[in-house]
């Protein structure tokens, strides 16, 4: 009887765990697939998959193990993908944005465009307002993002290419060179 009994509560804690592997999220994990395989010449880290979600991965749900609460890429121009580095992207969430005195938090893009915030640094309150700026871009240059991100850190969750009714294509610095730092 005994040993019955060890038979049925392994058996029990064996279906038990493959129920557990078998429930995953299924839409998380076709986001993430639908990523697709790195590219073999930028090693994984703050310079890769420019463009891309984000937070598909670093949304807290993995695969990454650092979390990002907001992150994005900005490019240099309206109809291209060149990355630009040193823009200083300005978030101002609903409780800072209010506040005229307050300057909200700054992050700056990478040699890839890339920018992130870990969830430690700022959990958004979310409406938050963007702005970008660059130190030695000419006079008014920069954008200003005249809506709002409602509820998700991960700029390309919207902003993605094509331009269409699904997105208003990738985040840009400028609409012409004449408005590019003078090192772009």
């Amino acid at each position: 009887m005994r040993a019955n009994l060890s038979i049925v509560v392994l058996a029990a804690l064996s279906a038990f765990m493959m129920l557990g592997n078998a429930c995953g999220d299924p839409v998380h994990d076709d986001l993430v697939s639908a990523l697709g395989a790195e590219n073999p010449k930028v090693p994984t880290g703050p310079l890769h998959r420019p463009g891309q979600p984000c937070m598909a991965c670093h949304g807290g749900r993995g695969p990454a193990k650092s979390a990002f609460s907001m992150a994005g890429t900005v490019f240099a121009l309206i109809d291209k993908t060149d990355p630009l580095s040193g823009v200083v992207v300005n978030l101002k969430d609903s409780v800072a944005y209010p506040d005229p005195n307050s300057k909200g938090i700054d992050t700056t893009t990478n040699a890839a465009g890339n920018f992130f915030l870990h969830s430690d640094e700022f959990t958004p309150a979310y409406p938050v307002h963007v702005k970008l700026s660059h130190p030695t871009a000419p006079a008014g240059a920069g954008k200003v993002m005249y809506s709002h991100v409602g509820r998700d850190g991960s700029c390309a969750s919207c902003h993605h290419d094509p331009v269409g009714t699904e997105s208003p294509g990738h985040i840009y610095f400028a609409d012409d060179p004449s408005g590019l730092p003078p090192s772009q």
